[in-house]
């Protein structure tokens, strides 16, 4: 399991469990029922959401034909459905990431390894579907 993705959830969890304490310490309830909400909430939302993150965020080579107008695709593909931009440009590598820092700590970079002959893709597993239609 990817921490990032566990760290995220978490954040989630408690900046709303901090809410709800807050009312509940307002209304007079016992402290007790945050806590075992809050706990409830990290067994039943970020544990498997965090997995779930982790197993779609996993890179996945995809190799391709190096055809003339394919690089051409391909950059548009990852600039515009996957909305990156291009850090690292060069004959036989190129670098893509989100434009947002928090988006670039939580993602994976897609890195696209140009050869003679065949194109690497390392994507994201949820990506690959927009590889494999062209």
């Amino acid at each position: 399991m990817n921490k990032k993705y566990f760290i995220h959830f978490t954040w989630i969890v408690t900046l709303i469990m901090l809410i709800f304490t807050g009312l509940c310490l307002v209304d007079g309830v016992s402290i007790f029922v945050p806590f075992f909400t809050y706990i409830t909430a990290m067994i039943l939302y970020v544990l498997p959401m965090s997995f779930i993150g982790s197993k779609e965020a996993e890179l996945v080579c995809i190799e391709l034909e190096n055809e003339s107008g394919k690089i051409k695709q391909i950059e548009q593909i990852i600039t515009q459905k996957m909305k990156r931009e291009i850090i690292i440009d060069n004959v036989t590598e190129k670098k893509y990431c989100k434009k947002n820092k928090y988006d670039r700590w939580l993602t994976n970079d897609i890195i696209l390894k140009i050869s003679k002959d065949k194109l690497y893709i390392y994507v994201p597993k949820i990506y690959e579907k927009y590889f494999y239609n062209n």
